[in-house]
């Protein structure tokens, strides 16, 4: 991992009409991740091809710098992209104090 990379964990949901970012949830350690709607259905790595291609257009970046670091058969994944892309991504919630 390059030293301007960030790490992003997401949650997809294959069969979507149509690929979007969700909202942000906490794993079960209390992590965040990103919920994203993939349309592709969980097969053939068609969810996996659809969710780098719906990340790369939404941050705004070339599709090989979007690489899936792990992950590949499950729902949660890890994502490896440029740190400043994460400033595109959707807002985390502010804790409720």
């Amino acid at each position: 991992m390059a030293g301007d990379d960030q790490i992003l964990v997401v949650r997809v949901q294959p069969g979507a009409r149509q690929s979007a970012w969700l909202d942000w949830e906490q794993d079960e350690q209390g992590r965040p991740r990103l919920r994203v709607a993939v349309a592709a259905a969980a097969r053939d790595h068609a969810a996996n091809i659809e969710l780098l291609r719906f990340v790369a257009k939404a941050l705004s970046l070339p599709k090989a710098s979007v690489q899936l670091r792990s992950g590949e058969h499950s729902r949660v994944k890890t994502l490896l992209l440029p740190a400043e892309a994460t400033q595109a991504l959707p807002q985390r919630p502010s804790p409720v104090s």
